[in-house]
């Protein structure tokens, strides 16, 4: 599972305030990753299914998804679907247990930008953040 003791910290406290969206139904895990993440410094908000996903995604701003895959309501490739009829540039990460190549094409036809394994170190989801959210600033220049 993920490492989220408080003395892991080998990376710097993020020093922008991005605000993440975790798109989780596992309680368990939703909580572990939430305090990862609150650890490097990011805002947070929870969904925890793809149909709240959808909504916050219409109500806040946000700099990135973590999206699980197997939700309730509306699974993440369905709720990536609904979002980017109406937001075509938040980058949106599958967040799952699934193995990448056997999720690549399929994901990537939903929409979304990239893989997270849930059983990443948690310097591993800082940098994979990073680098989604740098890669859209980049492009938005």
């Amino acid at each position: 599972m993920i490492n989220s003791s408080p003395g892991s910290h080998s990376l710097p406290v993020s020093s922008h305030p991005l605000h993440v969206l975790l798109a989780e139904d596992n309680l368990l895990l939703q909580q572990a990753i939430r305090i990862v993440l609150l650890q490097r410094g990011f805002k947070v908000s929870v969904a925890k299914n793809g149909k709240q996903a959808v909504e916050l995604m219409q109500q806040h701003q946000v700099d990135i998804v973590l999206m699980a895959i197997n939700m309730p309501v509306l699974d993440g490739v369905e709720a990536t679907i609904a979002i980017r009829e109406f937001n075509k540039y938040t980058p949106i990460i599958a967040f799952t247990s699934y193995d990448e190549t056997s999720m690549l094409q399929y994901i990537k036809q939903a929409g979304m930008n990239g893989f997270l394994s849930k059983y990443a170190s948690p310097e591993h989801i800082y940098e994979t953040i990073l680098l989604h959210v740098k890669g859209v600033k980049e492009k938005s220049k």
